[in-house]
């Protein structure tokens, strides 16, 4: 019985402990920002080209729809989605950007772009149907059956889209015979089988 004091002094101060724990997690919690979270809308909003002098004027309607240069969409599906390997660090997204640049219309396609961290997730989108186009390599179109091929970009429209193979000055026996079989006529037609296109051996 005498050490019933001593708990009750205890018990306050975890009491006491906890209130101010409370304290803090309610400061904390009420310091956090809210944060915007965006969704899409389930319908297209009317957009139009500002007059210039009298930016409250509503001139020419802006609708969805494909770059002239680009061929067109079957007509029930929307244009409001051109898919691609991120154009600012994936090489195929680059090679996307470049060409579409060429084009002269990037900037008119810019804030439609869905992008992928790979050319291949890019694909994907197209195949899943999240996206209705997408800029991907040739090679990788031709295995996915989900999706069909409606153009293609000329090869002057971007750098040359080349996979080099090279031997280190350290490298074993093995990795020569590798090399030499990538140039060989047996490497070749798997090669093109698949797409690639070969280029001159050295």
């Amino acid at each position: 019985m005498t050490g019933l004091p001593g708990r009750r002094a205890s018990d306050a101060c975890r009491e006491a402990d906890l209130d101010e724990l409370r304290r803090q997690e309610a400061a904390l919690v009420a310091s956090i920002p809210d944060t915007m979270v965006m969704e899409e809308k389930p319908g297209l909003r009317q957009t139009y080209i500002l007059v210039r002098g009298d930016f409250r004027v509503k001139g020419e309607m802006v609708s969805a729809g494909v770059p002239r240069s680009l061929p067109p969409l079957p007509s029930e599906v929307p244009a409001n989605r051109l898919a691609l390997a991120n154009p600012d660090a994936v090489p195929a997204g680059k090679y996307a950007k470049a060409a579409l640049t060429a084009l002269r219309v990037w900037d008119s396609v810019a804030g439609k772009i869905a992008a992928a961290e790979t050319v291949r997730a890019a694909l994907i989108l197209v195949k899943r149907g999240e996206a209705r186009l997408g800029v991907v390599y040739a090679t990788d179109a031709k295995v996915e059956p989900g999706v069909v091929v409606v153009d293609t970009f000329p090869d002057n429209l971007h750098a040359p889209i080349v996979y080099p193979a090279a031997l280190l000055t350290n490298a074993s026996g093995d990795a020569a015979k590798v090399l030499d079989f990538l140039k060989s006529d047996a490497a070749t037609k798997v090669f093109q089988a698949q797409g690639f296109t070969t280029v001159a051996r050295k």
